[in-house]
């Protein structure tokens, strides 16, 4: 015998439903009334699925796929509870039958009271409202939130990082702006230490963030120009990428940053890679990159807020640079 359970997931104030990438686990919110549904047809194979892409990685996959951790464990607690639910269902009943053997029976009193039904209140946890960045897609008007970088609209996968890079980089500048008064929190919630890590990771974040944001950018911009076959990881290796755009365009990063400030961007680029994939511990292979001779083997770097603003302001001014070949006549 199957049964089906059918549960239904807490919105927030706003009618936003929670999501996670099935194969990234970046985690956002998307306008419940937008969220594409698979549809049941008459037949149980008759079913028409319905596909959603991951804002950060443009993962496709069905729609029916994108529960968050907390919402697959309250799933999978409710249908145990059913299913023992079920089973008493049918104790009572039996029970409630003997019970009732024995009403006329003068010597044996019995009395049975029914279990009570199992209820579940699925509960969320919402994003920091001060890093929350609400966005409108400009092609299907979808409404979806994200903290950070996104590059995808989650709906119909429109990928919308030329338009939204100057938005995602304001919305790092605020994140920053916030982080004294995002300390004096975390101090009240779980002390001094606890404050200096969370603000460590935030800045760190915030690293990764600017990147993440001018790769897909300038993978977008590249062949938004005419280029082709290049690929996202591409544009992690500087030189790699100022070389793919001096082909298409003429112009290299040098045309509109320095050597001082190209040197500056490889820094936090390698920086970044070790703090996504060495916990941030310095190896031979980041100090024969960067030949940065403040660290030795087996320490771990710090990034400072000034070093994330000054990558920024010299990511911004590269961009910018390089968005203006979109107003360059083609030969």
């Amino acid at each position: 015998m199957t049964s089906t359970i059918s549960i239904s997931l807490s919105l927030d104030e706003k009618g936003f439903i929670d999501r996670a990438c099935p194969r990234c686990s970046y985690r956002f919110k998307v306008k419940n009334s937008c969220w594409p549904k698979s549809k049941i047809g008459g037949l149980p194979w008759a079913r028409t699925f319905a596909y959603a892409f991951c804002p950060m990685c443009g993962h496709k996959a069905v729609s029916d796929n994108w529960h968050t951790p907390e919402q697959i464990k309250a799933a999978k607690k409710i249908a145990v509870e059913k299913a023992k639910q079920q089973v008493l269902s049918q104790i009572d009943k039996s029970l409630v039958r003997f019970s009732r053997s024995f009403s006329h029976n003068p010597f044996v009193k019995m009395e049975y009271k029914p279990s009570f039904p199992y209820r579940h209140i699925n509960t969320r946890t919402p994003f920091d409202q001060a890093l929350e960045r609400n966005i409108v897609c400009s092609k299907c008007n979808a409404s979806y939130a994200v903290v950070g970088s996104a590059f995808f609209c989650p709906v119909c996968g429109e990928n919308t990082v030329v338009a939204s890079f100057a938005s995602a980089m304001s919305n790092i500048n605020k994140a920053l702006d916030a982080l004294p008064a995002e300390k004096k929190v975390f101090e009240e919630f779980g002390g001094v230490d606890f404050a200096r890590d969370q603000i460590r990771h935030l800045i760190e974040r915030s690293v990764g963030d600017i990147i993440s944001t001018f790769q897909s950018f300038a993978l977008r911009l590249y062949e938004d120009l005419g280029g082709h076959g290049a690929k996202p990881n591409d544009f992690q290796i500087l030189a790699k990428g100022s070389a793919l755009f001096e082909s298409l365009t003429g112009k290299a990063y040098s045309e509109w940053v320095t050597t001082d400030q190209l040197k500056f961007m490889n820094l936090m680029f390698q920086r970044r890679h070790l703090l996504e994939h060495n916990n941030g511990l310095v190896d031979p292979r980041y100090l024969d990159k960067t030949n940065d001779l403040g660290y030795k083997i087996g320490e771990r770097i710090v990034v400072r807020v000034d070093d994330v603003r000054k990558l920024q302001a010299i990511t911004l001014a590269l961009s910018n640079g390089l968005l203006s070949q979109l107003q360059v006549p083609k030969p």
